[in-house]
This record gives structure tokens, sequence and C-alpha cells, in this order.
């Protein structure tokens, strides 16, 4: 039976990728070979952006609410790392840890954390003296 799309081949094999041949598999060794290079000469994420082991790991998730609920009454609702702010990172800080606190009063506190050693950097939202552990 003789193909269309492969003339002077056989039919595509059902058991192929997607039920058909790629044009270019004469020159499988060379696109293994450049993919290859890609993956070797790529470097990983930390290693591109200078990052070195002796970098600090974000404070634990359990840390940080120990900290707000030592100054704070309320429950946790949310917790998120995210980007320092311009002020910030004019103060050294390379990584907050933002909570949203919920106080006994229905009031909402957003507090940003330094990731690295815990310190109160933003607390803001309605209720903040009400909320403070006495």
């Amino acid at each position: 039976m003789t193909n269309h799309i492969y003339p002077n081949e056989f039919e595509p094999k059902a058991n192929r990728p997607f039920g058909f041949r790629l044009a270019f598999t004469c020159h499988k060794g060379l696109m293994r070979a450049i993919l290859l290079a890609l993956f070797l000469f790529s470097a990983p994420p930390a290693l591109a952006q200078g990052l070195t082991e002796t970098d600090f790991s974000p404070l634990p998730l359990h840390e940080a609410m120990r900290i707000v609920g030592e100054r704070y009454q309320g429950r946790l609702i949310a917790a998120r790392l995210a980007q320092p702010n311009a002020h910030e990172r004019g103060l050294g800080v390379e990584l907050v840890e933002e909570l949203r606190l919920l106080t006994p009063a229905r009031n909402l506190l957003k507090i940003r954390l330094d990731a690295r050693d815990g310190r109160f950097l933003e607390v803001a939202g309605r209720g903040q003296i009400e909320a403070l552990k006495k």
C-alpha cells in the first residue's frame, strides 16, 4: 500500500508518538547533542543569581506565626513570601513574609516580617492597638 505523505515508506505505526513521523528523524543524533549542550551549559537559577549555600533560607511559617502571636491576638488567615518594596530593600531586606491576621474585633491586620530574622517591617490595618497582647 503506498502512502501519499511518506512515499516509499510504510504507513506510520499507531504506537509512534501522535501517530506521525517527524521529518527530521535523520538528525536525531544532532538534536540530542544540541539538547545535551543546552542542558549542560545552562546555569541553574540559583547559580545564575549569584546565590550560594551560605545564603539564608526563609523563616519557617511556624516561626513567623510564633513571632506574630507573641505580639498580637488573632487568627492567621493567610501567609505568603513576597518581594520587598523599595523602602525594605533599602533596609537590606531580601525577602518578606507577609501574614494576614484576623483580630478578635474582626479587623484585618497585614503584617510584613523580614524573612531572614523575623523583625517587623510593617503592620497595617485597623485595631492594631486593641489586638496587642498585654
